[in-house]
Protein backbone atom coordinates (compact mmCIF):
# COMPACT_ATOMS: atom_id res chain seq x y z
CA UNK A 1 0.00 0.00 0.00
CA UNK A 2 1.72 3.47 -1.10
CA UNK A 3 0.91 6.21 0.66
CA UNK A 4 0.60 9.00 -1.45
CA UNK A 5 -1.23 11.67 0.73
CA UNK A 6 0.61 14.14 0.07
CA UNK A 7 2.32 13.64 -2.99
CA UNK A 8 0.55 14.04 -5.79
CA UNK A 9 2.38 15.23 -9.23
CA UNK A 10 6.07 14.17 -8.08
CA UNK A 11 8.93 11.72 -8.99
CA UNK A 12 10.66 9.13 -7.86
CA UNK A 13 13.95 8.83 -9.71
CA UNK A 14 11.90 9.20 -13.08
CA UNK A 15 9.17 7.23 -11.63
CA UNK A 16 5.52 8.88 -10.58
CA UNK A 17 4.58 8.04 -7.17
CA UNK A 18 1.57 6.43 -6.99
CA UNK A 19 3.04 3.83 -9.18
CA UNK A 20 4.81 1.55 -7.00
CA UNK A 21 2.29 -0.25 -4.74
CA UNK A 22 -0.71 -2.76 -5.10
CA UNK A 23 -2.27 0.26 -4.10
CA UNK A 24 -1.89 3.46 -3.71
CA UNK A 25 -3.95 5.93 -1.01
CA UNK A 26 -5.20 9.87 -2.43
CA UNK A 27 -5.95 12.19 0.43
CA UNK A 28 -7.15 15.09 -2.05
CA UNK A 29 -8.44 17.49 0.88
CA UNK A 30 -4.71 17.69 2.41
CA UNK A 31 -3.65 19.53 -0.98
CA UNK A 32 -6.36 21.78 -0.78
CA UNK A 33 -10.31 22.25 0.31
CA UNK A 34 -12.34 20.32 -1.57
CA UNK A 35 -14.09 19.51 1.75
CA UNK A 36 -13.46 15.49 2.46
CA UNK A 37 -12.23 13.27 -0.16
CA UNK A 38 -9.67 10.81 -1.26
CA UNK A 39 -9.06 8.20 -3.70
CA UNK A 40 -7.72 5.35 -3.82
CA UNK A 41 -5.65 3.52 -6.69
CA UNK A 42 -5.17 -0.21 -7.72
CA UNK A 43 -3.25 -2.82 -10.24
CA UNK A 44 -6.52 -4.82 -9.80
CA UNK A 45 -8.98 -4.47 -12.20
CA UNK A 46 -12.00 -6.25 -10.38
CA UNK A 47 -11.52 -3.44 -7.33
CA UNK A 48 -13.75 -0.85 -9.40
CA UNK A 49 -16.62 -2.70 -9.23
CA UNK A 50 -16.41 -3.32 -5.70
CA UNK A 51 -15.79 0.19 -4.76
CA UNK A 52 -18.88 1.33 -6.98
CA UNK A 53 -20.76 -1.36 -5.05
CA UNK A 54 -19.39 0.48 -1.69
CA UNK A 55 -20.26 3.79 -2.52
CA UNK A 56 -23.53 3.28 -3.67
CA UNK A 57 -23.86 1.59 -0.70
CA UNK A 58 -23.28 5.01 0.91
CA UNK A 59 -26.35 7.02 2.36
CA UNK A 60 -26.07 10.89 1.17
CA UNK A 61 -26.69 11.68 4.49
CA UNK A 62 -23.33 10.29 5.79
CA UNK A 63 -21.36 12.20 2.86
CA UNK A 64 -23.48 15.79 3.77
CA UNK A 65 -22.62 15.51 7.19
CA UNK A 66 -18.70 14.40 6.75
CA UNK A 67 -18.33 17.24 3.81
CA UNK A 68 -20.08 20.10 6.37
CA UNK A 69 -18.12 19.01 9.09
CA UNK A 70 -14.62 19.34 6.82
CA UNK A 71 -16.28 23.16 5.95
CA UNK A 72 -16.53 23.60 9.89
CA UNK A 73 -12.79 22.66 10.41
CA UNK A 74 -11.87 24.75 7.47
CA UNK A 75 -13.37 28.29 8.75
CA UNK A 76 -12.10 26.92 12.25
CA UNK A 77 -8.59 27.01 11.35
CA UNK A 78 -9.00 30.71 10.29
CA UNK A 79 -11.30 31.92 12.77
CA UNK A 80 -10.01 34.39 15.98
CA UNK A 81 -13.07 32.69 17.51
CA UNK A 82 -11.32 30.73 20.51
CA UNK A 83 -14.72 29.18 20.86
CA UNK A 84 -15.33 28.13 17.34
CA UNK A 85 -11.86 27.61 16.63
CA UNK A 86 -12.14 24.63 19.31
CA UNK A 87 -15.45 22.83 18.83
CA UNK A 88 -14.61 22.87 14.80
CA UNK A 89 -11.49 20.98 15.56
CA UNK A 90 -13.37 19.06 18.20
CA UNK A 91 -16.11 18.11 15.36
CA UNK A 92 -13.23 17.09 12.85
CA UNK A 93 -12.07 14.64 15.09
CA UNK A 94 -15.41 13.20 15.82
CA UNK A 95 -15.77 13.23 11.69
CA UNK A 96 -13.26 9.91 11.12
CA UNK A 97 -15.15 7.79 12.59
CA UNK A 98 -17.80 8.58 9.69
CA UNK A 99 -15.04 8.29 7.22
CA UNK A 100 -15.43 3.84 6.39
CA UNK A 101 -19.39 4.51 6.25
CA UNK A 102 -18.79 7.97 4.08
CA UNK A 103 -17.49 6.47 1.02
CA UNK A 104 -19.66 8.52 -1.57
CA UNK A 105 -17.82 11.19 -2.97
CA UNK A 106 -19.43 14.85 -2.48
CA UNK A 107 -20.67 16.33 -5.77
CA UNK A 108 -19.41 19.76 -5.03
CA UNK A 109 -16.07 17.73 -3.86
CA UNK A 110 -15.53 16.49 -7.26
CA UNK A 111 -15.77 19.73 -9.05
CA UNK A 112 -13.10 21.16 -7.13
CA UNK A 113 -10.64 18.76 -6.99
CA UNK A 114 -11.03 18.69 -11.47
CA UNK A 115 -10.52 22.44 -10.92
CA UNK A 116 -7.61 22.91 -8.47
CA UNK A 117 -5.75 20.03 -9.12
CA UNK A 118 -4.09 20.82 -12.51
CA UNK A 119 -3.37 24.75 -11.56
CA UNK A 120 -2.07 23.42 -7.89
CA UNK A 121 0.72 20.84 -8.92
CA UNK A 122 1.55 24.06 -11.66
CA UNK A 123 2.27 26.58 -9.25
CA UNK A 124 3.50 24.24 -6.33
CA UNK A 125 6.36 23.11 -8.96
CA UNK A 126 6.84 26.46 -10.13
CA UNK A 127 7.52 28.11 -6.59
CA UNK A 128 9.62 24.78 -5.62
CA UNK A 129 12.09 25.83 -8.51
CA UNK A 130 11.98 29.62 -7.61
CA UNK A 131 12.95 29.05 -4.20
CA UNK A 132 15.79 26.63 -5.67
CA UNK A 133 16.96 29.33 -7.55
CA UNK A 134 16.90 31.82 -4.76
CA UNK A 135 18.87 29.57 -2.64
CA UNK A 136 21.63 28.56 -4.68
CA UNK A 137 24.61 28.65 -2.65
CA UNK A 138 23.40 29.04 0.40
CA UNK A 139 23.48 25.28 1.82
CA UNK A 140 19.85 25.16 3.11
CA UNK A 141 18.51 22.92 -0.05
CA UNK A 142 21.18 20.94 -0.77
CA UNK A 143 19.19 17.63 1.07
CA UNK A 144 16.58 18.27 -1.38
CA UNK A 145 16.05 16.69 -4.97
CA UNK A 146 15.85 19.03 -7.97
CA UNK A 147 13.40 18.40 -9.91
CA UNK A 148 10.03 16.02 -10.14
CA UNK A 149 8.98 17.38 -6.44
CA UNK A 150 5.59 19.21 -6.04
CA UNK A 151 5.53 20.21 -2.39
CA UNK A 152 2.86 21.00 -0.03
CA UNK A 153 5.51 22.87 2.45
CA UNK A 154 9.65 23.33 2.17
CA UNK A 155 11.80 22.08 4.23
CA UNK A 156 14.80 24.46 4.85
CA UNK A 157 17.83 22.82 6.54
CA UNK A 158 19.05 26.11 8.45
CA UNK A 159 22.19 27.23 10.09
CA UNK A 160 20.81 26.92 14.02
CA UNK A 161 21.95 30.04 14.97
CA UNK A 162 19.40 31.00 12.07
CA UNK A 163 16.42 29.22 12.88
CA UNK A 164 15.07 31.69 15.95
CA UNK A 165 15.68 34.72 13.69
CA UNK A 166 13.34 32.80 10.82
CA UNK A 167 11.05 31.46 12.44
CA UNK A 168 10.51 35.18 14.54
CA UNK A 169 9.85 37.18 10.97
CA UNK A 170 7.62 34.46 9.69
CA UNK A 171 5.31 34.34 12.63
CA UNK A 172 5.19 37.95 12.40
CA UNK A 173 3.75 38.02 8.96
CA UNK A 174 1.65 35.50 10.45
CA UNK A 175 2.67 32.41 8.17
CA UNK A 176 1.93 29.07 10.26
CA UNK A 177 5.14 27.48 10.87
CA UNK A 178 7.69 25.88 13.46
CA UNK A 179 10.50 23.51 13.92
CA UNK A 180 10.17 20.29 12.72
CA UNK A 181 12.01 17.34 12.07
CA UNK A 182 12.97 15.64 8.28
CA UNK A 183 14.92 12.68 7.61
CA UNK A 184 17.43 13.60 5.03
CA UNK A 185 18.04 10.24 4.29
CA UNK A 186 14.37 9.19 3.63
CA UNK A 187 15.21 5.86 4.52
CA UNK A 188 12.71 4.25 7.32
CA UNK A 189 15.52 1.82 8.28
CA UNK A 190 19.16 4.24 8.41
CA UNK A 191 17.00 7.94 9.06
CA UNK A 192 18.97 10.82 9.93
CA UNK A 193 16.22 13.43 11.35
CA UNK A 194 17.38 17.22 11.47
CA UNK A 195 15.42 20.05 12.35
CA UNK A 196 14.00 22.07 9.33
CA UNK A 197 11.92 24.80 8.89
CA UNK A 198 8.75 24.29 6.70
CA UNK A 199 8.09 27.19 3.80
CA UNK A 200 4.52 27.13 2.36
CA UNK A 201 4.46 27.22 -0.64
CA UNK A 202 0.54 26.01 -1.78
CA UNK A 203 -2.08 28.15 -2.99
CA UNK A 204 -3.05 28.89 0.11
CA UNK A 205 -0.32 31.69 0.51
CA UNK A 206 -0.52 34.83 -2.75
CA UNK A 207 2.86 35.21 -4.81
CA UNK A 208 3.72 38.35 -3.31
CA UNK A 209 3.46 36.38 0.10
CA UNK A 210 5.51 33.60 -0.88
CA UNK A 211 8.47 36.04 -2.56
CA UNK A 212 8.33 37.97 0.30
CA UNK A 213 8.95 35.27 2.38
CA UNK A 214 11.76 33.68 0.54
CA UNK A 215 13.70 36.88 0.00
CA UNK A 216 13.48 37.40 3.91
CA UNK A 217 14.65 33.88 4.43
CA UNK A 218 17.59 34.60 1.89
CA UNK A 219 18.50 37.99 3.60
CA UNK A 220 18.54 36.23 7.07
CA UNK A 221 20.80 33.50 6.23
CA UNK A 222 23.47 35.93 4.56
CA UNK A 223 23.87 38.35 7.44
Amino acid sequence: IEDCAHALGSLYKGRQLGTFGDFTIYSFSKWFFCFALGGVRTKFGDFSSFADKLIKETPWGATFIKDSIKFLSEEGLFSSNRIFKKYASLLMNMSYSLYGDALKPGFLAERLLLAKIEPEINLRQKRYQYFLEKMKGLGICDHLEKDGITPYVIPIYCPESRNEKILKTLKDMNIEIGLYHFDINRNMLAPNFVPVIWVPCHSGISDELFFETIDLIAKIIKE
